[in-house]
């Protein structure tokens, strides 16, 4: 993969990831989430934007590297199953940390976080394929 590939696919990573989670998290979801975090006061109101984007930026930079660099992935079918790979489990190492370790999430965001992130990244990582391939 080019640097102009890796740029451009992990651009578009970025975007698509930050717009996702967006959607998923603060719209579709915003009730579950929150009735779904054992802390109260937990979530900042409102969020830190420029905060979640540099986490989505770093999370589509890793898995366009993996998707490009390291497994060579082709084809948008192939970078959809990895980046489901990767969301499930970042989102397992995260969650169940996070579960294990502070009062933050319950057992029940737990379990279904990893499910959300499997298929947020699964859309991600057809994303990058296909602007890898193209760029």
């Amino acid at each position: 993969m080019s640097s102009r590939q890796f740029v451009l696919a992990a651009a578009a990573g970025a975007v698509v990831a930050f717009v996702l989670g967006g959607l998923i998290y603060a719209v579709l979801l915003a009730d579950f989430l929150a009735a779904n975090t054992a802390a109260a006061g937990v979530l900042k109101e409102p969020p830190l934007f420029w905060a979640i984007a540099v986490s989505e930026i770093a999370a589509a930079t890793l898995l366009t590297l993996i998707i490009g660099s390291w497994a060579r992935v082709s084809g948008v079918a192939a970078g959809a199953r990895l980046g489901a790979v990767f969301g499930l489990a970042t989102a397992v190492m995260f969650d169940f940390n996070a579960y294990g370790t502070m009062n933050v999430v319950n057992l029940t965001l737990a379990l279904v976080d990893p499910l959300i992130s499997a298929a947020r990244f699964a859309i991600t990582g057809g994303v990058i394929a296909l602007v890898a391939a193209r760029a």
